[in-house]
């Protein structure tokens, strides 16, 4: 069975790589971003099986990420993470077709539990 491929956009170098590892041991291949540029060139260039990205960006906002992205794969899954959730804000992701909106601190295994769920849905 071939790794199912994730993009992780994260700016916060600690939590990237918490992620890498983690998702990595559980058997995906993970492209890295720090920045939502270099993701955007990263999505151009591979297809991605779900992107997860964190809502605040130090060149974009997550919600134009997450636009951006649906045009150019809308069947692509995308799951926002954010420390600063509000209600207003995960429904805004959920119209904007997000598939799901992870408040920081969260588990790894809550994680890959959301994951799974984006790829099989």
């Amino acid at each position: 069975m071939n790794k199912k491929k994730l993009l992780i956009i994260e700016d916060d170098d600690d939590l990237r790589k918490v992620l890498f590892e983690g998702l990595s041991n559980n058997g995906y291949d993970i492209s890295l971003a720090e920045n939502g540029a270099s993701a955007l060139h990263l999505f151009d260039q591979k297809s991605f099986d779900l992107v997860m990205t964190d809502v605040r960006l130090p060149d974009q906002d997550g919600l134009q990420l997450l636009d951006t992205l649906k045009q150019r794969s809308g069947e692509t899954p995308v799951i926002l993470m954010t420390g600063f959730g509000t209600i207003q804000h995960a429904v805004a992701a959920m119209r904007k077709g997000a598939f799901d909106y992870l408040v920081k601190p969260f588990s790894l295994e809550m994680v890959d539990e959301r994951i799974k769920a984006a790829i099989h849905r």
